[in-house]
């Protein structure tokens, strides 16, 4: 796809040669793949604990800062271009877990009923548009749409954000989202996501004016980089999870201020370390930066593989039957799944980007 996960929002031809934010991407896209594998690996392994919880420290509001860190301030909101490179795929991706979902089942099960359950149910979760099942949704829910809610949240908070850029104090019109995405989620879970991007848009303002103050251009003092990996460490040791897909960012008012501070710190040490492997190691920066840019094709592959397939049985099947070690069984799926979600999301980016160019 010529849009990726979080450069879909690129709006000047500048930013296509920031090589760094691509390999800052590339890194983020398999921390997400890994991630989700460590999810369903948790009940039987303290390791896939700790790497779920270092990847969620940091992971979306990468994303989404770096989807600021390339949005021009009084940029109007061009809803056909953004529907185009955000709502489509979904659609697109939607339409494609559900249909491989029902051809499974009706395999499986050998009936209609059962295949037309799954399809509606599908059906639902996707319209719905939530990337988890929450207690208080408008309607009821049994399944999540999962990874994609990413798109939906982009959206808004990209809308959102063309508004606040022309507005002499935009920062408050983001903190004033936050505020909202956090506390309405308690009373009910909206469709579309709309929460998540309320919750979005100060992680991308944080972009924008990183990208302002020609942050990553600078020579920093090397304290201040100590500085930024402890707050992250510190965050990390604090073990709550930042879901952005939930709005939930550690219990307030006493961890989520330090759950935050740490995931844009950790944004930041990646980025760094994006630069530092541009300068420096040529070979790996061109893969990160290949993966980057096919994003969101990667991230489509990846939900569908993650819902279709049933990684979890597997990797049961794995501990308890063949009696693989569980650090294997998670070095090996990380491996695969990378390797080929990355594969196929690549062949998708440029057959995306020639139907929609």
């Amino acid at each position: 796809m010529a849009d990726n996960a979080s450069s879909s929002c690129n709006s000047s031809p500048q930013s296509a040669r920031m090589h760094y934010v691509d390999i800052a991407k590339g890194i983020g896209i398999l921390a997400v793949i890994v991630g989700h594998i460590a999810i369903r690996l948790m009940p039987h392994s303290h390791l896939s604990e700790y790497t779920f919880i270092v990847i969620f420290s940091f992971h979306m509001p990468l994303f989404f800062i770096l989807a600021g860190y390339v949005t021009q301030r009084n940029r109007a909101f061009r809803f056909a271009k953004e529907a185009r490179r955000l709502l489509l795929p979904f659609l697109v991706c939607a339409l494609v877990c559900i249909a491989l979902l029902v051809v499974w089942v009706l395999f499986e099960t050998k009936s209609l009923d059962s295949g037309r359950a799954v399809g509606l149910s599908w059906l639902n979760a996707s319209f719905y548009g939530a990337g988890g099942i929450f207690s208080n949704p408008l309607w009821p829910q049994d399944a999540r749409i999962g990874a994609i809610w990413f798109l939906l949240a982009l959206f808004w908070a990209k809308l959102i954000m063309s508004f606040a850029t022309r507005m002499r104090s935009g920062w408050i019109v983001t903190l004033a989202c936050f505020a909202a995405g956090v506390i309405s989620m308690n009373y009910v879970w909206l469709p579309w996501s709309v929460q998540a991007g309320l919750c979005a848009t100060p992680f991308m303002w944080i972009g924008m004016r990183l990208r302002e103050l020609r942050f990553f251009e600078k020579r920093l003092p090397v304290v201040l980089w100590i500085g930024l990996i402890v707050v992250w460490v510190a965050a990390i040791y604090l073990k709550n999870p930042v879901a952005m897909a939930g709005s939930f960012f550690g219990e307030w008012p006493y961890l989520a201020p330090v759950k935050i501070a740490g995931s844009i710190a950790g944004t930041l040490c990646v980025v760094k370390l994006s630069q530092c492997i541009e300068h420096h190691i040529s070979l790996l920066a061109r893969l990160f930066d290949v993966l980057g840019q096919a994003s969101l094709g990667i991230l489509c592959v990846h939900l569908v593989s993650d819902n279709v397939i049933d990684w979890s049985r597997m990797g049961d099947y794995a501990l308890f039957e063949l009696g693989i070690m569980m650090p294997l069984i998670l070095l090996v799926f990380s491996l695969v799944r990378t390797c080929c979600e990355s594969a196929v999301g690549l062949i998708v980016h440029k057959l995306w980007s020639k139907l929609v160019r």
